[in-house]
């Protein structure tokens, strides 16, 4: 199952300068808490940010500009890297940037969608990409003290 997680503002924006303009303590323990022990897939641009693999996730990154980094698996065509995630038959957590929403979202291979909602707005420079929010249903949602949890799946 392909799951896009993200953190959004008010602008459906995710980002600033290559960073997470918010830092949200509880929201990212929601992001490792969910994505603990599973494979997680992102861009080259969100991998140098992290400037390191998330340890105890299997890390997969899309780059043309990197052939290898330790502690991840590259490929720089994303139809080889989507055989590959979806040759795995588990859970992949797709977990930015904006690149890779798009791509994964324009080609229909999302099933389920983790989105948490940030107050405010945060001047970003990036976005999660718009689309057709009709093709999936909301499961659940939670309110928290700093951000709001929605699960969608694919109807």
């Amino acid at each position: 199952m392909i799951i896009l997680i993200a953190a959004v503002d008010e602008n459906n924006g995710i980002g600033l300068n290559g960073s997470i303009p918010w830092y949200i303590p509880s929201e990212l323990k929601h992001f490792k808490d969910t994505t603990m022990g599973k494979t997680i897939a992102m861009g080259g641009n969100t991998f140098r940010s992290l400037g390191k693999p998330l340890s105890g996730r299997k890390n997969i990154v899309l780059s043309r500009k990197m052939n290898n980094a330790d502690g991840a698996m590259v490929f720089s065509q994303i139809e080889e890297m989507i055989t590959y995630l979806l040759s795995l038959n588990e859970d992949v957590f797709i977990i930015g940037g904006e690149e890779m929403y798009r791509e994964f979202l324009s080609r229909d291979l999302v099933d389920n969608l983790i989105i948490s909602h940030v107050s405010g707005t945060h001047n970003c420079d990036t976005f999660l990409p718009p689309f057709d929010f009709s093709k999936f249903k909301l499961e659940h949602d939670l309110l928290l003290p700093s951000f709001m949890i929605e699960t969608f799946r694919r109807v």
